[in-house]
């Protein structure tokens, strides 16, 4: 009975781990579509991070590689 509730958690955490990084790669895929819509729907907000700040238009992408350690267990 014991070792049939280890294995019972085991997989429930295997899976919650698996379920938590898809929906953080989802959100932080659906965040950057929003975030670029933003960014150029502003026409200057876009050109001026462009410009200045390119590595900004991609900020929304670090909660999806957060979703992918997850998943991988890091």
């Amino acid at each position: 009975m014991v070792i049939a509730a280890i294995i019972a958690l085991i997989i429930c955490i295997f899976c919650f781990r698996w379920i938590a990084g898809i929906v953080l790669v989802i959100l932080g895929i659906w965040l950057e579509i929003v975030w670029l819509g933003i960014c150029f729907g502003s026409i200057v907000l876009g050109i001026v991070l462009l410009l200045f700040a390119p590595e900004i238009l991609l900020l929304p992408l670090a909660i999806s590689s957060l979703g992918l350690d997850i998943i991988k267990g890091e």
